[in-house]
């Protein structure tokens, strides 16, 4: 289980959200929607432990996550993906692929 307790993150004077409060259950799934802009990709950043929250907490199964800081809990999850594909003249991706970016101390498929 994931729960995240009045979490916020800013950049500089620009608050994405502040006082989010969420549970999200094993095996449950949860789909995020909002404008371009709205946070959504660093609230998965911040789960992930890649971007560090400006305040509040995130627990997994109990234990807090905010106090490990980016990398914490492996330090794997500092390798970063690219991401490459080619957009239709519907705006729709197609042929797309996601990549881990190469580390040369740690492999992202293997401990």
């Amino acid at each position: 289980m994931i729960s995240v307790h009045e979490l916020a993150k800013s950049f500089g004077r620009r608050t994405l959200w502040e006082g989010l409060d969420l549970t999200v259950d094993a095996g449950e799934v949860l789909a995020l929607v909002g404008t371009s802009g709205s946070g959504k990709t660093t609230l998965l950043n911040c789960l992930g432990l890649l971007e560090t929250p400006t305040s509040g907490r995130i627990l997994f199964d109990g234990t807090d996550l905010t106090r490990l800081g980016p990398g914490g809990a492996d330090p794997r999850r500092t390798t970063p993906a690219r991401w490459s594909g080619s957009a239709s003249p519907t705006g729709r991706r197609r042929r797309s692929t996601i990549s881990p970016v190469a580390s040369s101390s740690v492999s992202p498929w293997h401990g």
